[in-house]
This record gives structure tokens, C-alpha cells and sequence, in this order.
């Protein structure tokens, strides 16, 4: 049960990390351009070059980003409700399934847009879901002695996704046939790694807690037995015994609490803080990064090579090393400052890099300076505003809440990336550089806001915190 448990957290987090960084290369690619009439082409030769865009392309490609979060909404909504009445091992099976089927989907869209995009929907529906209640059932049904070394290969193996998705997806050669289908191997191999995660979870154990809530105590405490390889007199096995029990019971009596309710008086300002967090976390200019950065890096003047394979994969290995850093470390830091130096530094980070934009006037030193500064703001955020609300937030909403508190968070996550997503394209064809302007000005609000409104959660105890 240990090595399953440890290679569905590496799944998990690889597929994650493929799924969300996996477009971004697709769209530079222009045999799907043409397909999906995005752009259009000289076709006196069958090889890439310089395309034509077209006229409602950044439209198009807003939605084919954006359908995958908003299908990530919900599907946060959806999994709080589903794995309460079915189980957290029974709905993450069935996702992997649903995603497989969104995934052939896109595949056989035969150049249909909107097929395409209700593929992508249903992928980001699966993940959604996935995302919200995977963590936790592993760490659940994971022994006790490697709890904290599941989380933290989860979190590892986001980064590792991103890593193999540039490895892969950007590896084709200029002179391509421009009627090749090499994307449709990026979308098979997400299909392949939806399998591997699916077949992984079907060999692993129903939640204990899961179990204790719906009254079948025995099978939990012979699970619990199983998972930790030890027997049901032992001080450890009995202490886990008793903090599932416990956990059930505020489970099921939390819907009978009168502070239950996220808007209620008790829990509105916890509400407030986690939504507006997010807010900041994905408009700090970390997704527009994200999903445009070949298309920025090579209307740079970069080289295709190097705007598609180089520069990600230095950012993909800068992100992986950030999160073993801040695994590592994130018990020992405080909250609240490291939410306010990371927002100066992104203040300082969006200045310099407007005034050398400015001020060389996108030279080959410009291009150097802005994409080193790429790897700065991303190195920054994945130890500040990428990691600490999401730990925050499990800290100040009381524990019968904290559930409901981790789906409003992941709602928000994909609500805000969805909408920062979908009007990128638009802004970056629109106002060229100054889009730097906008995210200076969220992050100078996002100061004030962590400044003023967070509280320090660091030193003091869960109880003390309610």
C-alpha cells in the first residue's frame, strides 16, 4: 500500500502538471493552428513558417485555454457533495475514466472548435474534482510514518509534469509536414498517464474516515490495520483509530452546526480572505506567464527553440526546485510577511522589467533581461503567493469548516486563472507591453490587502487560531 499510495501522489501530481501547461505548447503549434483555423498559411510549401492570424483568434484560443477552469469550477463545486455520499476513492475512479473520455474527445474533434473545447471542459471537470479531494484521500489511506512524504511528492510532481510536458510537446522538428498530427500524441499521453493514475487508485483502500461516517467502523479499523502494517493493539494503530473516529464525528455533525454556513457570522471574514487570495494569488501575473510564455518569448525575437523548449523547461526546473524549497521549509515562516515581501517583489519585478521593455525597446539585451526576469518572478511566487494562501486558508477556517474552506479555495483557484485566461489573449494583442501596468497596479492592492487583513497564523496553535 506505501508504493501505491506514493505512485498515485506522483501521478496525480504529473498529470496535473501536464495538464495545465500542455496547451500553452499546443497552440504554438501550427499544424493545429491551421487545423483548428486559428491562423492561416501560404500553402505553396508543407512546412511551418510564418503564419496569418486570424481575425477572432485570440477569442478561440481564450476559450480553448479557459474551458479546462471552468470545467475546474465545477468540479470543485461538484466533489464536496459527491464524496461525502460516495466515497473520495469511488469518485476520483470515476473522474480518471471521465477524464480519459474528454481527452479522446479533443482528439476526435476533427478540427471542430467548439467539440474541442467541450473536450477540454470535461478534462478540467475530472481535474477539478481530482484536485479538491486527491490530497486528502491519500494522506488518508497513506501510513502514518509517510504522510508529510506523500504531500510533498504530490507537490514535486506538479512541477515534474510541467518539466516533461515542455520535454515532450516541444520536441518537433521546423520541417514538419504542416498536416502532421503531433498533437494529438501531447493529448494521447495524458490519456496514458490518466490510465496509470486510474488503475493506481483502484488497488488502493477505501477512506477509513469515509468509513466512520457512514457507521462501518470495523471495515475502517481493519483498513487502518492493512495501511499500517501493525495490529489493532498498538498505541499508534489506536491513536489513529481514535483521530479518524474523531474526524468523522465532526464530519457528520458539522452540517448540524450553526457555524456551518461560509457567509455566516462566524466564518465571513475566513470566506472574504480566502476568495480575495486567490484573487491576488492567480492575477500576479503567474498564469498569463504560464500559459503565454512561448508565444511571448518568441514575439520577443527568440528563437522557436528557445521559446518553446529552453525557456519553459529553465522555469519548469526553477518551479520544481522553488517547491522542494518551500516543502522544506514552509513550517518555519510567517504567513503574513512572506505574503507582503512577495508582493514588493512583484511590484519591483513588473517596474524593471516594464522600464528595460521600455528603454531598449525589445533588443536582444532587452529579451535577455525580461526572460531572466521571468525566472525571478517565478522563483518568487512559488515561495510566496504560490504556496501560502493555500496553506492559510486551511489554518484560520475552523476544522468542522475546513473542507468546505479547501472548495471555496479551489472554486476561486480556477474562477480567477479561468477569467485571467480568457482575457490575456485579448491583452496582450491590444496593449503589447503595458499589460505589465495592470499586474503592477493588482499587486500594489494585493500588498495593501495582505498587509491590512491577514492575521499571523505561524504561532499559534489551530485552537488558538478558532
Amino acid at each position: 500500500i506505501q508504493i501505491l499510495v506514493i505512485i498515485a501522489a506522483i501521478f496525480s501530481g504529473l498529470l496535473f502538471g501536464y495538464e495545465i501547461s500542455n496547451m500553452n505548447i499546443i497552440l504554438i503549434m501550427d499544424a493545429f493552428r491551421i487545423s483548428f483555423y486559428l491562423s492561416t498559411w501560404d500553402e505553396k510549401t508543407p512546412f511551418y513558417r510564418d503564419l496569418t492570424e486570424k481575425r477572432f483568434y485570440p477569442y478561440n484560443e481564450g476559450l480553448m485555454l479557459s474551458s479546462f477552469l471552468f470545467g475546474g469550477i465545477f468540479g470543485s463545486i461538484l466533489s464536496y457533495k459527491l464524496e461525502k455520499k460516495y466515497g473520495a476513492k469511488l469518485i476520483i475512479y470515476i473522474c480518471s475514466g471521465i477524464f480519459i473520455l474528454g481527452s479522446l474527445l479533443q482528439i476526435c474533434s476533427f478540427g471542430s472548435t467548439s467539440v474541442f473545447i467541450i473536450g477540454r471542459f470535461i478534462s478540467g471537470l475530472c481535474i477539478g474534482c481530482i484536485c479538491v479531494i486527491c490530497p486528502t484521500y491519500l494522506v488518508e489511506v497513506a501510513p502514518v510514518k509517510i504522510r508529510n512524504f506523500v504531500t510533498i511528492c504530490y507537490q514535486i510532481s506538479i512541477g515534474f509534469g510541467i518539466i516533461f510536458t515542455t520535454l515532450v510537446c516541444g520536441n518537433r522538428q521546423p520541417k514538419d509536414p504542416i498536416n502532421n498530427k503531433y498533437w494529438v500524441l501531447v493529448l494521447l499521453i495524458q490519456i496514458i498517464l490518466g490510465i496509470i493514475f486510474g488503475i493506481t487508485i483502484y488497488n488502493l483502500p477505501t477512506s477509513p474516515r469515509w468509513l466512520c461516517t457512514n457507521n462501518r467502523d470495523i471495515e475502517a479499523f481493519y483498513i487502518i490495520e492493512k495501511i499500517n502494517g501493525m495490529s489493532y493493539t498498538n498505541d499508534i494503530i489506536q491513536a489513529e483509530i481514535k483521530a479518524v473516529q474523531n474526524a468523522a464525528t465532526d464530519s457528520y455533525l458539522s452540517k448540524y452546526l450553526k457555524n456551518c454556513n461560509l457567509l455566516g457570522k462566524v466564518n465571513r471574514r475566513q470566506t472574504f480572505v480566502t476568495i480575495i487570495f486567490q484573487f491576488f494569488q492567480q492575477w500576479s501575473g503567474i498564469n498569463f506567464f504560464l500559459y503565454y510564455q512561448p508565444k511571448i518569448s518568441i514575439s520577443l525575437g527568440f528563437t522557436r527553440i528557445t521559446g518553446i523548449i529552453i525557456i519553459p523547461l529553465i522555469n519548469s526546473i526553477i518551479y520544481c526546485i522553488s517547491s522542494i524549497i518551500r516543502a522544506c521549509n514552509i513550517h518555519r515562516v510567517f504567513r503574513k510577511f512572506i505574503l507582503v515581501i512577495g508582493m514588493i517583489l512583484f511590484i519591483v519585478y513588473v517596474i524593471c522589467d516594464h522600464m528595460v521593455d521600455m528603454g531598449y525597446d525589445q533588443g536582444k539585451k532587452a529579451r535577455i533581461i525580461i526572460a531572466l526576469s521571468i525566472f525571478i518572478f517565478v522563483f518568487i511566487y512559488s515561495c510566496s503567493w504560490g504556496c501560502v494562501p493555500n496553506i492559510y486558508q486551511s489554518e484560520i477556517f475552523h476544522h468542522s469548516m475546513r473542507v468546505k474552506g479547501t472548495t471555496l479555495s479551489i472554486t476561486s483557484h480556477y474562477l480567477f486563472s479561468a477569467l485571467n485566461v480568457l482575457f490575456s489573449s485579448y491583452i496582450i494583442q491590444n496593449t503589447s507591453f503595458q499589460y505589465l501596468i495592470v499586474f503592477c497596479i493588482i499587486c500594489g492592492v494585493g500588498f495593501v490587502f495582505a498587509l491590512i487583513f491577514c492575521e499571523e497564523s505561524k504561532e499559534y496553535e489551530l485552537d488558538e487560531i478558532e
